[in-house]
């Protein structure tokens, strides 16, 4: 099960509980359920059990984000059913996705995933970077940090790869090779719905989530006052994790990953309105070890605007790291 588009989904199929066993590619501890809520950008892998009587049975999705009442059903129907069978089903769940409490309808709780492979990430990470998320001059425009990532940085010349100077450090995130990085996504203001946080390369481990402000400068300092909160022992391994919800409270999500992949990677809102609204950062991972671009793929050399001389595209040095 996954959604690319620009919603959360709640799918279930009426009469026929699933056995969750993959998140995000990555084997979990089996799970049954009978509804997912499907975020933009996540995949869930079921398993379901075909032993009901023949009959035909109703696959249902029903939207979950903002306002908007928008589902869709389609059918799923054993060999020899009748026509007749159909819409005969009992759902789990109503057209706005709630569980439909006379039969005790379960929807899956984020909180209750366990890896299957217990990979505990490193206790103390090398590097914070505490990510503010709000809206910015109107209501289709976001950050992530403190500024909004343009779309026109997708075509700056030359690309990261040849230069991380390219992308004004404003938009981007920087990290040495093999450290471990916190990144905090602070809902700053309320009202906010839920962001489905997408990080390119490689998985993060999700350490914890809570709603109120987040006032700590690091994960070791709010796990001090709110221990509960965090799980370092056998957190989720994802590479999307939808933050809570910030209505009518702020909220934060906490996540934690190994820099083991040098280059410029994306990670955004998977919500295509507002990763388009900026809701984006450019990570630049492993800077001092950068691969070196083999000669048959460098851009040729472009002429100083101010000397009208030749300049090579290498690694430059980058405001605010050392």
């Amino acid at each position: 099960i996954s959604l690319p588009g620009t919603s959360n989904l709640v799918f279930s199929i009426d009469e026929h509980p699933m056995y969750l066993y993959a998140v995000d590619g990555r084997y979990v501890e089996p799970l049954v359920v009978d509804a997912i809520n499907v975020y933009a950008g996540a995949r869930y892998s079921v398993l379901v059990k075909l032993d009901q009587p023949v009959s035909i049975y109703t696959v249902r999705v029903a939207n979950k984000f903002a306002n908007q009442i928008i589902n869709g059903t389609a059918i799923m129907s054993y060999t020899g059913s009748q026509p007749s069978q159909f819409n005969t089903s009992a759902p789990y769940i109503n057209e706005v996705g709630t569980a439909l409490g006379h039969n005790g309808t379960i929807i899956l709780d984020e909180a209750d995933i366990v890896p299957f492979d217990n990979e505990a990430p490193a206790p103390e990470p090398d590097q914070t970077q505490i990510l503010n998320v709000k809206l910015y001059n109107a209501s289709y425009r976001w950050t992530l940090g403190e500024a909004s990532y343009p779309m026109s940085n997708e075509d700056l010349t030359p690309p990261a790869l040849f230069n991380y100077s390219s992308i004004p450090s404003e938009y981007t995130v920087m990290t040495k090779n093999n450290t471990w990085v916190d990144l905090i996504f602070n809902m700053s203001t309320i009202g906010q719905p839920q962001h489905p946080i997408h990080k390119h390369s490689n998985k993060f481990y999700v350490l914890g989530w809570g709603y109120g402000v987040w006032k700590w400068s690091t994960v070791a300092e709010a796990q001090k006052d709110i221990p509960d909160s965090f799980n370092l022992v056998n957190p989720q391994l994802r590479d999307t994790f939808q933050t809570p919800p910030s209505t009518p409270n702020h909220s934060w999500l906490a996540i934690r990953y190994h820099s083991v992949n040098p280059g410029p990677f994306f990670m955004h809102c998977h919500l295509s309105m507002h990763e388009s609204g900026g809701l984006a950062v450019a990570l630049l991972d492993g800077v001092d070890a950068w691969p070196t671009v083999p000669d048959r793929y460098q851009l040729p050399a472009l002429a100083d605007p101010e000397e009208n001389t030749p300049t090579t595209h290498g690694l430059m040095d980058h405001p605010g790291f050392d």
